[in-house]
């Protein structure tokens, strides 16, 4: 398939992915299987609960990839599991209240 150039809008902010089905062919063939790349950028970097900077790079097998439905979905449901962790609930208090300083 090769890389899809794709986009997403999740909580409001858009997401471009772009998605490698296949980023290394040494892989496939010593070990059997495809090695996904995924490149996870937010507008205006926004951050995520996956990055604090509104970047991502992340392997991962295609299978797993695949098992979500495509790329899309994959970082979809990444996203909304990473809302729980406390470094998001963290960063959307804060982000909330007005500083003075």
């Amino acid at each position: 398939m090769g890389v899809q150039n794709l986009s997403m809008i999740w909580n409001n902010i858009t997401i471009e992915v772009n998605y490698n089905d296949n980023w290394s062919n040494v892989i496939q063939e010593t070990y059997g299987y495809c090695l996904a790349h995924l490149e996870i950028r937010s507008q205006n970097k926004q951050p995520l609960p996956i990055t604090g900077t509104g970047y991502k790079s992340h392997f991962t097998p295609t299978s797993e990839i695949e098992e979500f439905g495509g790329a899309v979905e994959y970082v979809n449901h990444w996203l909304d599991q990473e809302v729980n962790s406390k470094e998001w609930k963290k960063y959307v208090r804060q982000s909330k209240q007005l500083t003075l300083f």
